[in-house]
């Protein structure tokens, strides 16, 4: 008689959430997130666990799970790394082999990996190894970052604080400053550009090209626009007005790195052996990772415009719901975007960095869960304030913004500019000490919360809440 196997229960208790979001899709994210469930082995020559990852796509929300117990490895990560540095410069040769190799990969004109919008074997086999390059540069950069932004900012900032002398206040501003860009940032390096190609008595048409060859992927992030030469132009016009202010912000940024240098001659050679790799850490993980798959991304989303040439970003953001496998059989085979289903509930299990489908029983996870009114994340800028809730999900958003409501984001970047400046806080739902909206609103001295949890599913426009920065809460009131 053959043997009836019932299959095995998903533990949903082993689950945390760790990430929600409305504004970034699953794909190509899960590629380089896919990662975190391989262990890490070749990077740093120790055993470590693999743990299952679960990602709940609903609509245009998707939901991160981690295993609880991917904090154990995070811990082993930076325990090695600290113990040995050295790790650190075999990370930068990864880094740079696996860049230049998937950056030279996206070269290849997109039309060559079709025949008659039909994705070609030869095609598909171009496609896959970007993927699994992207896949293997997340390992490297990503993993390593977000890992110590997710578990480790507490543990770290015990371990050291009690080597910076000063008040309580004092040494909070100081470790705030350890975990700020030790270097100039990509979007500083624009700006700088910028300044001074508005400074020119006669404006070269070449260097503004030049700019917008070099800075192209800045404000991509997955699904938005690309910097061209008519975006240069309009921020050099912006630059000529504002110059004083873009002045300034650059001799912020000198003052902010040379703050940095300051306070590490201080520090006893254990911490700032540790201080280092972290800077290094997050250097790569919120700028150079940026740089390399923004190029990728903006690929990526070419390839899907050639095949659906006309479809909306909202068509497109919806297509990037599902999974690598689904997508590539949409671009090999003839079959049409709505013969998918692009608006149900989608869950992925991912074991030992392979993607596959999971249990619907894990959408309990979401069901179930209550709708908070406090929520949590990293103080970037401390402040305490309330105010009106204004969302700015992206670019085209920001004219709806009035002066003096709080700015509300998945994450700012250059085109945010404008309006931080202008907003009462400043709250987004991804990043941390060293992202973009920190930094700003550190150097605008306004209240400001990143990494928060939910943040945008729990928020609509006009809701009223109290922000208290200093504790990294913000506490839904109306």
């Amino acid at each position: 008689m053959e043997k009836l196997i019932i299959p095995k229960e998903p533990n949903l208790k082993k689950f945390h959430l760790v990430y929600k979001t409305a504004a970034t899709p699953y794909f190509p994210a899960c590629l380089i997130v896919s990662c975190y469930s391989g262990g890490f082995r070749e990077l740093l020559g120790v055993k470590l666990k693999s743990f299952p990852m679960l990602t709940i796509v609903d609509g245009d929300v998707v939901s991160w799970f981690f295993d609880k117990n991917l904090k154990r490895s995070a811990e082993i990560i930076f325990d090695k790394l600290f113990r040995s540095p050295v790790l650190m410069n075999k990370i930068k040769r990864k880094e740079k082999e696996i860049s230049g190799c998937l950056l030279q990969k996206i070269k290849i004109p997109v039309n060559k990996l079709f025949d008659h919008k039909t994705l070609t074997d030869t095609g598909e086999k171009k496609l896959k190894m970007i993927f699994n390059l992207y896949k293997e540069y997340g390992e490297f950069i990503d993993g390593p970052g977000f890992l110590f932004q997710m578990y480790l900012v507490d543990d770290f900032k015990k371990s050291i604080i009690r080597f910076i002398r000063g008040s309580h206040q004092e040494k909070e501003n100081i470790f705030n400053y350890l975990l700020t860009s030790y270097k100039l940032t990509n979007y500083e390096r624009f700006f700088l550009a910028l300044s001074q190609l508005a400074e020119s008595q006669k404006i070269n048409q070449k260097d503004i090209k030049r700019l917008a060859d070099k800075y192209f992927w800045l404000i991509h992030d997955y699904l938005g626009d690309i910097i061209d030469e008519k975006y240069v132009k309009s921020k050099i016009d912006e630059s000529k007005e504002r110059h004083s202010h873009l002045l300034k912000r650059y001799e912020d940024a000198l003052i902010r790195i040379a703050k940095i240098k300051k306070i590490k001659k201080d520090l006893p050679h254990e911490t700032l052996v540790k201080v280092n790799v972290v800077q290094e850490i997050l250097h790569m993980y919120n700028e150079r990772k940026k740089e390399v798959a923004n190029q990728v991304n903006i690929f990526i989303k070419n390839v899907f415009l050639y095949k659906y040439p006309g479809i909306s970003i909202k068509q497109l953001k919806q297509i990037f719901q599902l999974s690598p496998d689904e997508l590539m059989k949409l671009l090999k085979d003839a079959d049409k975007i709505n013969s998918y289903n692009l608006d149900g509930k989608k869950v992925y299990l991912m074991k030992n960095s392979v993607i596959e489908k999971g249990s619907d029983k894990y959408l309990e996870l979401i069901s179930n869960g209550e709708k908070k009114d406090i929520l949590t994340g990293f103080t970037a800028s401390p402040g305490k304030i309330s105010g009106r809730v204004n969302m700015v999900l992206n670019v085209s958003h920001i004219n709806k913004f009035k002066k003096g409501d709080i700015l509300v984001a998945p994450f700012t970047n250059v085109n945010y500019l404008p309006i931080m400046g202008q907003a009462k806080a400043i709250l987004t739902e991804t990043g941390g000490m060293t992202s973009h909206a920190a930094i700003i609103s550190r150097e605008l001295k306004i209240p400001s919360v990143v990494g928060i949890k939910n943040l945008l599913a729990s928020l609509k426009d006009g809701d009223m809440v109290e922000v208290d920065a200093d504790k990294g809460i913000v506490k839904i009131i109306k």
